[in-house]
């Protein structure tokens, strides 16, 4: 059975987010966390334990998303993602300043300016920093020799969350959410659970959901922008024609980018380099057939991929036409055995660093030097 397309009230409220100046992942995420806060004693109750490093019993609290914080000595206002101002039972006083990243970099300059507004407030105020890579908490961390700052990761949020015993309807499709924007800890993939499933559709819908997790932590692990032309800014993970990828689109380009995972091969029709275990990583040029037809046009661009492919190390790597490529939106695709690629790794983490690496290693003979870039704008405007 072909797992469900539907999604979480999250994924489509996520989806309709306005864009603004700043991270609208960001801001939707601290939104969504801020309301269970609000309006689940059981939530605000956790976090602040969590927060505070005790069991926290009961607490009057009030909680505000970028609210005006005065600078007195700078005369200026700071906007902290999430505060949280209350007292405890035993009558002692909490002003905790949050904030919070997803897929923007720590600021340590905002960090400092938050610092000296905890620190105007009393020895009642604290720092909190939340991210959700490893990179992020380190860099956050790296400013606070003292510890001033308390750190963590979303997937620190997530464990909370998931340990309170009556959840409500909507507090599980934000765990969910959470889950599939790899906000989550996640279990490595072991070659039992490559081999394991079948058509049943809980094994089926599980395991995408499992493949999702990995895909948006490589999207949001690592600088892809490093390697990919800049053109490419409209990113995206989906589910859709047999595979789970991080699609990268352009205004300028003709083609788009596909890096993942193919479970299913109908749509590609191209065979699994593993048959075993019947899951291949995958990069994928594509673009519509009608816009490879015009050979004059697109020869410098097939040209330059016959040549570079040959610097592509990959259990197979087809261009357009090619035998054993049936698909005429695939202007190349690449595969590899994913258990071949993610058999050392011995946590989700190592697993996923062997798979940025693999994907960088194909990625960089195709545009280290500039030229497909340039031949692909050339052919993007005809």
């Amino acid at each position: 059975m072909k797992p469900s397309q539907e999604k979480t009230l999250f994924e489509s409220l996520f989806d309709f987010h306005p864009r603004e100046n700043h991270s609208p992942r960001e801001n939707f995420l601290t939104e969504s966390f801020a309301y269970f806060l609000k309006t689940e004693p059981a939530v605000r109750r956790a976090w602040l334990s969590k927060l505070l490093g005790r069991e926290v019993a009961d607490q009057n609290c009030t909680i505000a998303t970028r609210p005006s914080e005065s600078d007195e000595h700078a005369d200026r206002h700071l906007f902290p993602d999430l505060v949280l101002d209350g007292t405890l039972a035993n009558g002692e006083l909490f002003s905790i300043l949050c904030e919070h990243k997803w897929d923007s970099p720590c600021n340590k300059k905002q960090l400092a300016d938050y610092r000296k507004l905890a620190s105007n407030k009393g020895a009642h105020a604290k720092l909190v920093f939340v991210g959700s890579t490893l990179k992020q908490k380190q860099d956050a961390e790296s400013c606070f020799k003292d510890h001033f700052c308390r750190c963590f990761l979303w997937e620190d949020a997530f464990a909370v969350l998931e340990r309170i015993e009556s959840k409500s309807s909507l507090l599980k499709e934000f765990l969910d959410f959470m889950k599939v924007q790899g906000l989550c800890p996640v279990q490595p993939l072991s070659a039992e659970i490559l081999t394991e499933r079948n058509d049943d559709y809980s094994i089926h819908s599980s395991f995408i959901k499992h493949l999702a997790v990995y895909a948006n932590k490589l999207k949001t692990n690592f600088k892809w922008d490093e390697i990919i032309p800049i053109g490419f800014q409209w990113v995206e993970v989906h589910n859709r024609w047999g595979r789970v990828g991080i699609r990268f689109e352009a205004k300028d380009f003709k083609p788009a980018i596909t890096l993942g995972f193919l479970y299913d091969v109908t749509d590609h029709k191209v065979e699994l380099v593993d048959s075993k275990h019947r899951l291949d990583l995958m990069l994928r040029l594509e673009a519509y057939p009608k816009d490879t037809k015009d050979k004059n046009k697109f020869r410098e661009v097939e040209n330059l991929l016959k040549e570079q492919r040959q610097l592509v190390h990959a259990g197979s790597a087809l261009l357009q036409g090619e035998p054993g490529n049936g698909n005429l939106y695939s202007v190349l695709i690449v595969q590899e055995s994913l258990w071949h690629v993610i058999r050392d790794g011995k946590t989700a983490d190592e697993q996923i660093q062997l798979i940025y690496e693999k994907l960088h290693s194909w990625l960089q003979p195709l545009f280290h030097d500039g030229k497909l870039e340039k031949a692909l704008k050339k052919w993007a405007k005809g």
